[in-house]
């Protein structure tokens, strides 16, 4: 399975999306300057948000767990010290449709 097939299951699975796999996947070559722009991203017209991240999809997917900000569509990894935060401040957390 390629990568991009794998976030699309994970995004899937432990959020409630229904990301197609074809779904159009923009990812960036990182640069010297970084402008603090996404890695990767979908941008597909049938997807009503945004979702990627800074770092590379390889990276992402080694993260046990993913919180993403609603705000901005931002995968990070998510820190169980931290879930008071997550909570209060409108991010998603993996899992927690199940919990």
């Amino acid at each position: 399975m390629i990568i991009k097939e794998k976030i699309i299951r994970r995004l899937n699975e432990g959020f409630g999306f229904s990301i197609p796999l074809d779904a159009t996947w923009v990812t960036h070559q990182k640069s010297f300057v970084d402008c603090g722009g996404f890695s990767w991203y979908f941008d597909d017209i049938r997807l009503s948000y945004l979702v990627g991240a800074c770092v590379s999809a390889t990276e992402c997917l080694r993260y046990k767990k993913w919180a993403i900000c609603l705000s901005s569509g931002e995968i990070f990894e998510f820190a169980e010290s931290e879930r008071k935060y997550y909570e209060d401040n409108g991010y998603l957390i993996e899992g927690s449709l199940s919990d």
